[in-house]
């Protein structure tokens, strides 16, 4: 379980945000030192986004998919860890078709001072 009232804050901003489909949100969120995206069999495609690039792969990303629902079902780390890890199931449907389509992402956060900053997603297959 997420001890860390702070953490918990920043996964729900980010499911809010998510959410939206607001891709500043989400970017507002992303660590300085930028963001780790895996996707793909065995996370085969590795991306490094700065926070500024990571605007435009959210606005990619949510311009291609909409999102029907997006909820993190499991968060631990905190308190006295440097980082926070959350499982998300995001059901999205991609532009122009009918059909829903359920992923699960991994986000992770790190501890900056006395917030939190997401520096990693990867999609599990």
């Amino acid at each position: 379980p997420l001890e860390d009232a702070g953490a918990a804050e920043a996964y729900q901003a980010m499911a809010d945000f998510w959410l939206d489909g607001d891709a500043e949100g989400v970017a507002s969120l992303v660590h300085e030192d930028g963001l780790t995206v895996t996707s793909g069999p065995n996370a085969g495609r590795r991306t490094q986004y700065s926070p500024s690039q990571a605007v435009y792969y959210f606005k990619n990303l949510f311009q291609s998919h909409q999102t029907v629902s997006f909820v993190f079902d499991k968060v631990q780390g905190g308190v006295d860890s440097p980082r926070a890890h959350g499982m998300a199931t995001w059901t999205r449907r991609r532009a122009g078709q009918d059909r829903d389509q359920t992923i699960r992402l991994m986000c992770v956060l790190a501890r900056v001072g006395d917030g939190w900053r997401l520096t990693e997603i990867h999609t599990i297959r």
